[in-house]
C-alpha cells in the first residue's frame, strides 16, 4: 500500500525480491539528574520503511516540514516512517521527516499530532474501496509529515507485553556478552553506552530475524546454552512463528553465491555535453556514508551523497 501510495509500485516485486529487515531492540536509561538529556541525537531515516513502538515511555518526536517538533505518544499504535531512500523513487514526497528521542517533551508540540490511520478492517485487500480510501490516507500522511500512526489490532497485547520482557532479558546480559553480537555495519550488532553523544542509549540489532534459523543463530551467540523463549519471541513478533517447529525438524540449508550489478547510466549515453547529474545510488554504500564524520555534518545526507538538491 506504501509504494502504492507513492506511485512507485511498479518496483514492487523488485523490492520485495531484495528487501532485507532488521529487528532493532532500543533500550534508553531513566535519567540520572533532573536535567533535559538527549537520550539520541536528532537523525533522518536511511532505510526505506521504518515501524516503531513503543514501550509506553514518553520521548520520540517528529520534525515536519515546517519545522515543528510532534509528539508521537506511546500508544498500542505503531509509528511508520519514510526513509530517505524512497525520496529517491518517488516524486510524490515532497518532505524530509527527521525524528529524535529526548527525555523532556517541548510542551509546544502538545496541540499537534500524527494522522493515525487504522489498518485492522477485515476488507483491507488491493484494489478494494477499503484498500483505495486507507491508501489515499496514507499517501496524505506521507506527503504532509513524512509518517503517520498506525493501529492494527491483530497483535494481542500479550505479544506485546512479551516482546518487551524478553528485550529487558537481553539487555539485563553482561555487557561482555552483548558484545560477542558484533557490529559489522550500521545498526547490527550490539551498540552499547560508550559514545559521549549517546549516553543513555543502547541497541541490538538482528539481521533478517523473519528468518528461522537466523534468528537461531543470533539466540546461540548471546545464550550457548538456549533460550527457545527468547527466540520464539522473535519469531512470534514477525508472524513466522507457525514454522518454528517445523523448521527445528526439517532444516535445510543452501549457500548460495551471488553477483549483484549496480544499476549505472549506459557509458555512451554520458560525455562533456551529458554529464552524470547525480552519483548512482547504493543502498548500503549510503548507509555506511551516512556514519561517516563527513556524513554526521550533513544536515541532508542523501544529497551530499548523490550530489543533488531534491525538490521540497
Amino acid at each position: 500500500m506504501i509504494v502504492e501510495s507513492l506511485g512507485v509500485e511498479k518496483y514492487m516485486d523488485e523490492h520485495i525480491n531484495s528487501t532485507n529487515y532488521l529487528l532493532l531492540l532500543m533500550k534508553y536509561k531513566g535519567l540520572q539528574s533532573p536535567e533535559t538529556e538527549m537520550g539520541l541525537n536528532t537523525y533522518t531515516n536511511k532505510s526505506n520503511i521504518t515501524i516503531l513502538y513503543q514501550n509506553q515511555v514518553n520521548g520520540l518526536q517528529v520534525l515536519t516540514k515546517d519545522g515543528q517538533w510532534i509528539d508521537v505518544d506511546p500508544t498500542d499504535r505503531f509509528t511508520v516512517l519514510i526513509g530517505d531512500s524512497l525520496h529517491v523513487s518517488s516524486s510524490n514526497i515532497t518532505i524530509i521527516q527527521q525524528k529524535s528521542l529526548i527525555q523532556e517533551i517541548n510542551m509546544d508540540s502538545k496541540n499537534i499530532k500524527l494522522p493515525k490511520i487504522d489498518f485492522s478492517h477485515e476488507d483491507l485487500k488491493p484494489h478494494t474501496l477499503v484498500w483505495n480510501q486507507v491508501k489515499t490516507q496514507v499517501h496524505k500522511a506521507l506527503v504532509e509529515y513524512g509518517c503517520f500512526e498506525a493501529s492494527f489490532d491483530k497483535i494481542s497485547i500479550h505479544l506485546r507485553k512479551s516482546i518487551f520482557e524478553s528485550s529487558q532479558e537481553l539487555f539485563d546480559l553482561p555487557s561482555q556478552t552483548k558484545l560477542k553480537s558484533i557490529r559489522t555495519k550500521p545498526f547490527n550488532g550490539y551498540v552499547g553506552f560508550y559514545h559521549p553523544s549517546i549516553p543513555q542509549y543502547e541497541s541490538m540489532g538482528i539481521d533478517d530475524a523473519n528468518i528461522p534459523h537466523k534468528a537461531e543463530k543470533f539466540t546461540q551467540i548471546l545464550w550457548p546454552q538456549g533460550n527457545t523463549s527468547f527466540w520464539r519471541m522473535i519469531l512470534e513478533s514477525l508472524g513466522v512463528e507457525n514454522y518454528m517447529d517445523e523448521h527445528m525438524n526439517s532444516t535445510n540449508y543452501l549457500l548460495r553465491l551471488m553477483n549483484w550489478i549496480h544499476d549505472k547510466a549506459p557509458k555512451e549515453l554520458v560525455d562533456e555535453e551529458h554529464p552524470l547529474l547525480c552519483k548512482p545510488f547504493t543502498h548500503l554504500e549510503f548507509i555506511t556514508f551516512s556514519y561517516t564524520e563527513e556524513g554526521m555534518k550533513c544536515d541532508f545526507a542523501l544529497k551530499t551523497y548523490c550530489g543533488f538538491q531534491l525538490s521540497n
